[in-house]
């Protein structure tokens, strides 16, 4: 698949099947995060029950290999699960009002 530019950042999507994925490492890179940052906001995210759902469809675990080989965890996210983050990051330079509303919309 083509790589896709977000803030200046190339972010190379990968096609399982229907869906469409890119990684954690992906998110903390285009954001300018910590990954260890990006997995405790979806681990938050994927034991919030109010999303549940939502979350368990949308950031399916996964792992790869770092610089040194060693397997490491990280998590797969759709494009939903991007916006969602992506949203969220937006969130914390603009209050809670956008959380708020993706809440509603993911028990939708």
């Amino acid at each position: 698949m083509k790589d896709i530019v977000i803030n200046n950042k190339s972010i190379q999507f990968e096609k399982q099947g229907e869906q469409i994925f890119c990684t954690s490492l992906d998110i903390a890179n285009v954001f300018e995060k910590r990954h260890a940052d990006v997995l405790e906001l979806i681990y938050e995210k994927l034991t919030n029950e109010e999303i549940k759902d939502f979350t368990e469809r949308n950031f399916p675990l996964s792992e790869y290999k770092d610089s040194t080989g060693r397997t490491l965890p990280c998590y797969k996210l759709t494009r939903d699960g991007f916006s969602f983050i992506a949203i969220y990051d937006k969130k914390d330079k603009d209050g809670n009002v956008i959380e708020e509303r993706t809440q509603e919309d993911a028990k939708a």
